[in-house]
């Protein structure tokens, strides 16, 4: 029966954890030379010899220079390793040795040859079992490297002091062996991992620490989920609540930025006054009222948290590297199946035969483009999250130039991801935040000629694929005709050309607006006059920030909306908060695509960062 769960746990890990696999096998690629993988000849159930999978921790050929690790900083471990070490996270590929039935997930950790050789007729016992990946000796001996690392003789010491009593231990395990005892050995393994002590420290810690912490939970869980944002948002305005008290008050916070969200929030509540449909009116609140926490978040930003941004804001980058590999995973998945011959056949699109890769992706068709990639986004909110990531990046190669190949790789694989998502406002966004970014940095000083030929690369980039894109090449074209006045709107023109020209003519009939609870049913009737059944039924709104607030509250709403972005993107220039700069910029483009204020994907975002880097006024630094 422990095979049984073996097994099943062990697929089920494996398939779950596969974009962390992926994740570490990069950074182990990137840091040093060699495989990412270790693979060790140690000694199984019946003294039988297997390989041992790993991910590689040390440098290539370190385990020439002896077995044993010694101390917490042993100069053979790169800086990758450390980190997997500390969290063990290179015993990870172990999972397919037990999915392979050579290892089990509890039972005594498996040695090299070399010390199953010194074991007494006694101490064989040990190997009547399947190794595993934990056991208790484990848990008992979690500092084992600190103890040989004040030893004189490491080796002597493991092998008359440490093993005898790690055997001793794995004795008792087999004696005991039941369900209680290897699902209570795996969770005292959770438990020594994530460093838990006792109850009482772990809620002091929490007590002074829970603003940080949720600040973080909602960093990594923006990009990853959709269903739990309203909870996690709500979760954030409580910390920001649970924190109004003096000591934890930002004077330097109180400005003008702060005044429009609770601006915002009291148009939203009159324009219930005159909806006729109030249920609509109030649904739209609720997605809204988080706004309100941004002014209370930030005045009452605890010392953590702001001593502790650049954390906040790497987990969101992470988490959106994560999301996304999940996102290719699941593409891939979607895309293999098998032919009647047992054959594996790769199929991205129904399409295939007929158009190459990248035909497929500019026609938004296929398992690796648009919605069908984005499985957990909407392509714009996603587009979004992961641009302010490059952002992010960008920011702190300025801040640590140790790290910046990194760095750099994953700002590639960003853009690589951007395009595959075949977003039309995350292509212009993108654009506008490198040329922005390249204005930045020779005001700083940056070398000249790098800055100037890394943009006409970029341009080159850009002019190649918009000539081989047909839906922004046909969106220019329609641009261009309506900027010089000959142009009119046909069943063949884009989508959201009728939806903009619907709102307008909206706003047009109605300059104080219709209500916020109107929107829709008034939008769908104009739908209906155009006779166009693509948008007939879906409900369909402006797809424009400013055209929305113009629909629901009159031009007093579009010029709202502009005095506060443009406010927004005057004050972080002036205070040189690049941070804040950018982020607003991303979204003042994206309202010109997106009602980024309806969506809770979109509040989430707004509210979070809005709170967190308004006050964060430092400048990039230049060394």
């Amino acid at each position: 029966m422990i095979r049984f769960f073996d097994f099943i746990f062990s697929l089920i890990g494996l398939i779950i954890i596969s974009p962390i696999f992926l994740i570490i096998v990069l950074l182990i690629k990137l840091e040093s030379k060699g495989s990412a993988f270790y693979k060790q000849i140690r000694v199984g159930k019946e003294n039988n010899d297997f390989k041992l999978y790993k991910f590689r921790s040390m440098h290539l050929d370190s385990d020439k220079k002896g077995l044993i690790t010694v101390g917490g900083r042993d100069p053979r471990i790169t800086r990758i390793g450390y980190f997997i070490r500390k969290y063990k996270l290179d015993e990870l590929p172990q999972l397919i040795n037990v999915l392979k039935g050579e290892m089990s997930l509890v039972g005594p950790r498996p040695e090299v040859r070399k010390y199953v050789d010194l074991y007494s007729p006694e101490q064989m016992i040990v190997l009547s079992v399947k190794p595993g990946i934990t056991d208790s000796a484990s848990i008992e001996f979690s500092n084992e490297n600190e103890i040989l690392g004040e030893s004189l003789d490491p080796e002597k010491t493991y092998i008359q002091d440490i093993m005898p009593q790690k055997i001793k231990l794995n004795k008792k395990f087999i004696e005991n062996k039941n369900f209680k005892l290897y699902f209570k050995i795996i969770l005292l393994t959770f438990i020594k991992i994530l460093r838990i002590n006792t109850i009482k420290e772990k809620l002091f810690y929490i007590k002074n620490n829970y603003q940080y912490l949720i600040f973080l939970l909602v960093a990594f869980c923006l990009p990853i989920t959709f269903q739990y944002q309203p909870l996690l948002v709500g979760i954030l305005g409580l910390s920001g609540i649970l924190a109004i008290r003096k000591s934890n008050f930002n004077a330097s916070a109180l400005n003008l930025l702060l005044l429009f969200p609770l601006l915002y929030f009291v148009l939203q509540l009159l324009g219930i006054l005159y909806s006729n449909d109030t249920r609509e009116a109030w649904v739209n609140i609720e997605t809204k009222i988080a706004i309100v926490f941004i002014s209370i978040l930030t005045l009452f930003l605890t010392k953590n948290v702001k001593l502790k941004i650049e954390a906040i804001l790497k987990i969101f980058v992470w988490a959106n590297l994560l999301a996304s590999l999940i996102c290719l995973f699941f593409a891939l998945k979607n895309s293999i199946s098998f032919d009647d011959l047992g054959n594996i056949v790769i199929e991205i699109s129904d399409y295939s035969n007929r158009y190459s890769f990248f035909q497929l992706i500019n026609m938004r068709q296929g398992n690796f483009s648009y919605t069908f990639l984005s499985s957990i986004h909407h392509p714009a909110y996603f587009s979004m999250y992961i641009i302010f990531s490059i952002v992010i990046l960008l920011y702190l190669i300025n801040q640590n130039k140790t790290k910046y190949k990194y760095y750099i790789f994953m700002i590639l694989y960003f853009i690589a991801f951007i395009y595959l998502l075949a977003s039309r406002a995350g292509y212009i966004t993108l654009v506008v935040i490198f040329f922005i970014h390249f204005i930045y940095r020779l005001k700083q000083g940056a070398s000249r000629i790098i800055i100037v030929s890394t943009f006409v690369v970029l341009v080159i980039g850009l002019t190649f694929f918009v000539s081989f894109n047909r839906r922004i090449h046909k969106n220019i074209i329609e641009i261009e005709n309506i900027a010089l006045g000959n142009f009119t709107l046909n069943k063949k023109s884009d989508i959201r050309l009728w939806l903009w020209k619907a709102g307008l003519e909206t706003i047009k009939e109605n300059p104080w607006g219709i209500g916020t609870g109107d929107a829709k049913k008034v939008l769908d009737k104009k739908y209906e006059t155009y006779n166009l059944k693509k948008l007939q039924g879906k409900h369909l709104n402006s797809h424009n920030q400013f055209i929305d607030e113009g629909v629901k509250l009159g031009y007093m709403g579009i010029i709202f909306m502009f005095s506060w972005m443009f406010y927004a993107l005057y004050y972080a220039a002036r205070r040189k908060n690049y941070l804040f700069f950018n982020f607003i910029l991303i979204l003042f483009i994206n309202m010109f695509f997106e009602v980024i204020l309806v969506r809770i994907a979109g509040v989430s975002f707004f509210v979070l960062f809005y709170s967190l880097l308004l006050i964060k006024n430092e400048r990039i630094s230049s060394h």
